[in-house]
């Protein structure tokens, strides 16, 4: 299946050319531009409307008016109190949705046991390549996506992590399922192996 034989796995030097081609097994975190995600929190989206209304304002201020009249002036410092608040929470949000997503990213194993010249070989999971098959037991957190090639027919996944399912997902070799994601025969990165027998 798939050109690899399941009981020898693949050869080290082909996996050491998969990993020089394809690169480590980690999701890379780049790092925000704080100045412009500021920007687009500032002026973007429903914000920019706002800022139109605080230049009418202040038009309607000084030059529009004679004697100029306070009343604009004051209302187009509360729209720039509303755009502040408004840019300070979308901040707050986003920094909170970046910390969960990297709580998500440290659950993700370090290590896993793979099948390499017919030998069980311990690795650790950024060194796992396309084509290497891996050995699952209970409990372990998988660390790619991968698609089940034998299993003893009752394993099953947790999934919540990714999904917010509260019940576990059966794997089969059976690839039923609309998309990728629901496919029995892909376990997901991140998710946990709830049960397996032999």
């Amino acid at each position: 299946m798939f050109g690899i034989d399941p009981e020898r796995g693949l050869e080290k030097t082909i996996a050491a050319h998969h990993l020089q081609r394809d690169g480590p097994n980690e999701l890379l975190q780049k790092q925000p531009k704080y100045i412009w995600k500021f920007l687009g929190y500032l002026f973007g989206g429903f914000c920019s409307i706002l800022w139109i209304g605080v230049i009418v304002f202040f038009l309607c201020w000084k030059t529009l008016s004679s004697p100029p009249n306070i009343t604009n002036l004051a209302l187009a410092i509360v729209i720039i109190f509303v755009i502040l608040l408004q840019a300070g929470f979308s901040g707050f949000q986003d920094w909170s949705t970046s910390r969960i997503m990297n709580s998500i990213l440290n659950l993700l194993p370090s290590e896993c046991i793979i099948i390499c010249d017919g030998e069980s070989v311990k690795i650790g999971a950024k060194d796992l390549v396309v084509d290497d098959i891996m050995l699952l037991s209970v409990w372990n957190k998988v660390p790619a996506d991968m698609r089940l090639i034998e299993t003893s027919g009752d394993v099953r996944f947790d999934r919540a992590v990714l999904t917010g399912e509260s019940e576990e997902v059966e794997g089969s070799l059976d690839a039923r399922g609309e998309s990728f994601l629901e496919a029995c025969n892909v376990s997901l990165m991140g998710t946990h192996v709830t049960n397996l027998e032999g």
